[in-house]
């Protein structure tokens, strides 16, 4: 070992003053490296220092490395959880626009030919709903959400007229030009949210 050689080398020296000065030191850095501890007589590297620190404090070295890995293996699943509870929730968004889009897009212009347009009042309250119960009640909304939620507010603004309910019907018709012209101002979506918006505008 490095630190032995050291007291060897120290106890031979040929120079008076390089040697240790009486037998007592040379007894005490002896001991020290049959102890296990720092021997006076050699400069430890960092290296060296740092692996005499680890083996001498091994088993907290051990339980902190297996508690960053333990750490990371919970933070890591905690991630996917979430990653995955996004997707689900996502989706279901996706299978609800899907819905509302067909009840706004393929139905109501059925039912406004029998003159049946109440029967999507309920509908329509519960896509108005739906929206304004998200997170930042729509503020991350995609130009197709917002343009599903004008349609349910136009439907609403038709309904409340025909109940002669013109303040409602104005309601609902500002909230629907509101919505639809944050819609339109997407590229992908603008032609559709102007086509409403000119339903808006008669």
């Amino acid at each position: 070992p490095a630190d032995l050689a050291a007291i060897v080398t120290r106890a031979m020296a040929l120079a008076p003053a390089a040697r240790y000065p009486d037998a007592a030191a040379l007894a005490r850095d002896v001991q020290s490296f049959l102890n296990g501890k720092l021997v006076p007589a050699h400069e430890y590297s960092m290296a060296e220092l740092l692996r005499r620190w680890l083996r001498r404090h091994r088993a907290a070295v051990g339980a902190a490395v297996a508690l960053v890995l333990g750490l990371g293996a919970i933070g890591g699943l905690a991630f996917r959880r979430v990653q995955a509870e996004r997707d689900r929730a996502r989706s279901q968004q996706v299978a609800s626009e899907t819905l509302v889009g067909f009840v706004h897009d393929d139905l109501s212009p059925r039912v406004r030919a029998v003159n049946k347009l109440p029967i999507l009042e309920g509908v329509s309250l519960e896509v108005d709903h739906y929206y304004q119960a998200l997170p930042g009640a729509g503020a991350k909304l995609s130009a197709a959400s917002l343009v599903q939620w004008g349609n349910a507010a136009l439907l609403l603004s038709d309904v409340a007229f025909d109940r002669g309910e013109l303040t409602a019907s104005r309601a609902h018709l500002e909230r629907a030009r509101q919505r639809l012209e944050e819609a339109a101002g997407r590229s992908v979506f603008a032609d559709r949210a102007e086509r409403r918006l000119a339903i808006v505008y008669e």
